[in-house]
């Protein structure tokens, strides 16, 4: 599953990851749990859905957040504070390729609709990925024939 957003989240950084915890299961793999809500609506599987969303959104930014600066090849971005008065504003960006939701809990009896998500990324050796990277544009290439052929040679 590849996966790829941007995070622009402004908080302040004492309440940041409020029930939400990162564990290093090995060297090379980083699972967060992290907490969702959402409102309920009509449909149950549309409140299930929109929690589960949040709660990934929170765990991929708290990855980001944790392995940045682990020069993984897989993890791309930036976190950046600013400090405002007594308040520090945190922005985060960035995006992820390979993180897979492992777990899921809902619980739909109450408003908001709460859950917790946890999620697993597995280091990936820059070899690979940029194997990975080259498929994608080939594949590409192969879809735009017509943009990417090249003339003929002049004898």
């Amino acid at each position: 599953m590849k996966v790829r957003h941007l995070f622009i989240v402004g908080f302040v950084v004492l309440s940041s990851g409020i029930g939400a915890k990162a564990k290093f299961i090995n060297k090379d793999t980083l699972e967060v749990t992290a907490p969702g809500k959402a409102r309920k609506s009509g449909s149950a599987m549309r409140d299930e859905s929109s929690c589960k969303e949040a709660a990934r959104s929170e765990a991929l930014r708290i990855a980001i957040e944790t392995l940045v600066d682990m020069n993984w090849p897989n993890v791309r971005g930036k976190v950046s504070r600013e400090k405002y008065g007594e308040k520090v504003t945190q922005t985060t960006e960035g995006s992820i390729r390979g993180a897979h939701v492992v777990r899921a809990s809902v619980d739909t009896s109450v408003d908001p609709v709460v859950c917790t998500v946890t999620v697993r990324i597995q280091r990936m050796d820059p070899a690979s990925t940029h194997k990975r990277v080259m498929q994608a544009l080939d594949a590409e290439a192969a879809g735009n024939k017509e943009i990417l052929a090249t003339p003929t040679p002049k004898k």
